[in-house]
């Protein structure tokens, strides 16, 4: 009997740990933090040619350095693609962040 138990338990618990994972793997960007991810890559792709690094070693230090993981940058663009109204106001709010960063003392 309390082989049965704890083999059901086990499973219970392996399931759980399955789906939280599975689920946590889509999670998408919050938008400010995806307009300033999203504004990041556009300059340094302005300046890749400059720099020696490839389109995916860019893609690699931003996310580092806005603490995304690549699972949640391809939800996010997965999302947006989903509605193409979505990417209108994501341009706008995209473009007066980078108007900001622009007018901003450094």
């Amino acid at each position: 009997m309390f082989r049965i138990i704890r083999n059901r338990l086990i499973r219970s618990l392996f399931f759980a740990v399955v789906i939280l994972f599975l689920t946590g793997c889509d999670q998408k960007i919050d938008e400010e933090k995806f307009v300033a991810v999203y504004s990041d890559l556009l300059i340094a792709k302005d300046t890749i040619s400059y720099s020696g690094y490839s389109e995916d070693d860019l893609l690699k230090q931003i996310l580092k350095k806005h603490d995304v993981k690549f699972a949640e940058y391809e939800a996010t663009i997965s999302y947006y693609n989903e509605d193409s109204e979505r990417w209108e106001g994501f341009f706008d709010k995209a473009a007066a962040y980078l108007e900001e960063q622009r007018k901003s003392p450094k």
